[in-house]
């Protein structure tokens, strides 16, 4: 992300199919609340500006503790109403990328893609879609015959959308590129729908203003993975845990049975000097911290030798 890039993050959902008294976005993933994993992604990315969407009250800006910007919905329901209610950060910007907290897998290349398709295209909008997911519960891509996207019909109430609309493959996971400008103006024009104002509306707003609205196909359905319910939850830790495997393994760690490791997101392996790893020692025993040479092989407890 070469420009002015704010990435906003869409903190502010109930997550009521969690069954949880604690916010879905604080729930963690090897070790750390899913929204921070959201974070990583954009720092990484390259963000100049990384901001969060939150209610007051809830006590998901009082977690993230000024490791991020914070933008306090306090009015309106729905996606849109959230991004307004970060105005003052979208008109400081070159360009806008949405992004939801609920998405923890969402990957920095996957996010640099989007911003790339949406340079590329000159577009108003660009949209992160797939044809790789199960389509139920997703926002369905309409396609103008020229091949830029006509509109996104929302499915929260299927009712509402047609059977040929359902039958698409092609949905969206809310993750999107704006020009700031072209956001804003078309967000004051859309009206409530069902008490929430939807982000997805501004899409035929823009076009009926001429502006271009492209799509980003991407295979990459790990950055499009949700969670809503404890069993995503489930999912979630299981795939992270084989991505944070997988980058120890490329760089140069073993492990003999990786299907009974557990490293969670902040553990650290490399190549430590003797007072480092003095140190290391002493902060494990206050944290959930650990260091381990880079080379060294990682075995199950039963597989250790036993002392004679």
């Amino acid at each position: 992300m070469a420009r002015d890039v704010t990435v906003l993050i869409m903190a502010a959902g109930q997550g009521t199919r969690m069954r949880s008294a604690q916010p879905k976005v604080l729930h963690p993933i090897c070790g750390r609340p899913m929204l921070l994993w959201v974070v990583e992604a954009a720092r990484q990315a390259g963000a100049g500006r990384v901001v969060c969407v939150t209610r007051p009250g809830e006590g998901v800006a009082e977690r993230l503790d000024g490791r991020v910007e914070i933008a306090e919905q306090v009015e309106g329901e729905g996606t849109g109403a959230a991004v307004l209610a970060a105005r003052e950060a979208i008109e400081a910007s070159d360009a806008i990328v949405v992004l939801s907290g609920d998405h923890p897998l969402i990957s920095a290349e996957a996010l640099r893609e989007l911003l790339a398709t949406h340079d590329g295209a000159d577009a108003a909008a660009t949209i992160l879609t797939t044809e790789e997911l199960d389509p139920a519960g997703y926002g369905r891509i309409v396609r103008a015959p020229d091949g830029t996207v006509e509109r996104i019909v929302e499915t929260k109430h299927p009712e509402d959308a047609t059977p040929e609309e359902l039958a698409i493959r092609e949905i969206t996971g809310g993750t999107y590129a704006f020009a700031p400008g072209d956001l804003l103006e078309a967000l004051d024009a859309v009206p409530e729908e069902r008490g929430e104002r939807y982000l997805t509306a501004v899409v035929p707003v823009l076009r009926e203003r001429g502006r271009r609205i492209v799509a980003h196909l991407t295979a990459d359905t790990l950055s499009l993975f949700g969670i809503n319910t404890r069993a995503d939850l489930m999912e979630a830790e299981r795939l992270a845990r084989r991505r944070i495997l997988r980058e120890h393994a490329l760089a140069g760690v073993t492990f003999s049975a990786p299907d009974t490791v557990t490293v969670d997101a902040d553990v650290e392996i490399g190549i430590a000097s003797a007072d480092a790893r003095a140190r290391n020692r002493s902060a494990s025993r206050r944290t959930s911290r650990r260091r381990f040479c880079r080379g060294a092989t990682v075995r199950r407890r039963q597989d250790l030798p036993r002392a004679p």
